[in-house]
């Protein structure tokens, strides 16, 4: 499969309801340009990594936070990432980001 990554975002503003946003064969960048400072994202990226001489698949969990966000909505946001990684599996590491500028390659 040459999907890279996907991208779950929330159906409306008031639903707790999750839905896939989009999926790419491109880099961080593309998975980017589906964000907007106002919504609230959970990406997975997958990328490889050489160690030893071996390829190496890493996935990397992208929890992204709107800067339009209010500071209530962000801390109800915060408990759901319990359940968003049981919901997409086994990562290798998380970043948080809260402007699209900070999501890159």
């Amino acid at each position: 499969d040459p999907t890279k990554w996907v991208l779950f975002g929330y159906k409306n503003k008031s639903s707790g309801a999750i839905y896939e946003v989009g999926k790419g064969t491109g880099g961080v960048s593309e998975l980017s340009a589906n964000l907007t400072d106002d919504g609230v994202y959970y990406g997975l990226f997958r990328t490889i990594l050489v160690f030893d001489g071996h390829d190496t698949v890493k996935f990397v969990l992208i929890i992204f936070i709107g800067e339009k966000i209010s500071v209530v909505k962000k801390a109800k946001i915060t408990t759901h990432k319990g359940a968003i990684t049981e919901f997409i599996g086994q990562y290798h590491c998380d970043m948080t980001a809260t402007t699209i500028d900070e999501v890159t390659d």
